[in-house]
């Protein structure tokens, strides 16, 4: 009975194992080409890639309301889509909330958000780029019209509090790539709440 019980038990977790290889190895990587996609904003209006014509790249964040992390990281997302959204890379955040569309217009609307949100409210966006926690953070570049994914990670290097970051790995590789380089540093760590 004790080894039927372990045999059972070391297949479950060979499963989990290969179960988390086959979503590791279909996720985005460095280097990747990413596809256009479309999902709603708040208003309902259905938003993709393609709609900023004049975009050089894209700050896209998953991010979550009911996560601590993610409403940590707002500020930082703000001042990101200020000082990059006019140089060609807007922050794009979508939303992994489980609450749905009217829960995310409230908190939109109550606070003032001023980053462009749209809604991932199947989790498919995150599936196909492969983020499993938010915040987050995969940079695009655009290059001959496809987006190549430059960094993959956190948004710096210490989450609750910015003033005691001291690597802002976003900002650093996107200014990289408004020097025509490639970012030094092109993944991180994310320590966040897990997407469900």
């Amino acid at each position: 009975m004790k080894s039927l019980f372990r045999l059972t038990a070391i297949a479950v977790v060979l499963i989990l194992c290969l179960m988390s290889f086959t979503h590791i190895k279909n996720a985005y990587a460095v280097g990747d080409v990413v596809g256009d996609f479309q999902l709603k904003n708040t208003n309902g209006s259905a938003v993709s890639l393609e709609d900023y014509k004049d975009a050089k790249g894209f700050i896209i964040a998953f991010t979550d309301l009911t996560c601590k992390q993610s409403r940590d990281y707002e500020e930082r997302l703000i001042l990101l889509n200020i000082n990059f959204g006019r140089q060609g890379y807007p922050v794009i955040a979508i939303n992994e909330n489980g609450g749905g569309m009217g829960q995310l217009q409230g908190y939109i609307k109550k606070m003032r958000y001023p980053v462009v949100n749209l809604l991932d409210d199947n989790h498919q966006m995150a599936k196909l780029f492969g983020a499993t926690q938010t915040p987050a953070i995969y940079i695009l570049q655009k290059e001959a019209g496809k987006y190549f994914v430059r960094y993959i990670g956190a948004i710096d290097d210490f989450g609750s509090d910015a003033q005691y970051a001291k690597y802002p790995y976003a900002a650093d590789a996107v200014n990289a790539l408004l020097k025509s380089e490639l970012p030094l540093k092109t993944v991180s760590d994310i320590d966040g709440c897990d997407i469900k």
